[in-house]
């Protein structure tokens, strides 16, 4: 169901790439990836909300991914939230330190 729904997201079959990202994250609500990718999803249906809390599960589970952060960072901004500007930034620090941690290591 995941390589499903990433391969109808990459040839733009946005509706059926979310219905296999739904079903996906119903079978395995615990693997961050797994949320990753839908939150990407969201992001690409400009559906701000339910990307920050796909990528907030993402990086609750996988706290070292720099795109989640980043992409986190992206669904904040996107929504607009102009009492969320700190956690916007922190967000993209995040993403910011990690990137450079590993290219470094």
């Amino acid at each position: 169901m995941l390589g499903a729904g990433v391969a109808y997201a990459m040839e733009k079959q946005l509706g059926k790439a979310l219905e296999r990202l739904d079903a996906a994250v119903a079978l395995r609500a615990h693997c961050g990836r797994t949320l990753f990718n839908r939150g990407v999803l969201h992001l690409l249906l400009e559906q701000w909300e339910p990307a920050e809390l796909d990528l907030l599960g993402c990086v609750a589970k996988l706290p070292l991914e720099s795109e989640a952060w980043r992409h986190k960072h992206t669904a904040v901004v996107k929504q607009g939230a102009v009492g969320r500007k700190r956690e916007a930034l922190i967000d993209y620090a995040n993403a910011l330190l990690l990137t450079d941690f590993f290219k470094e290591g």
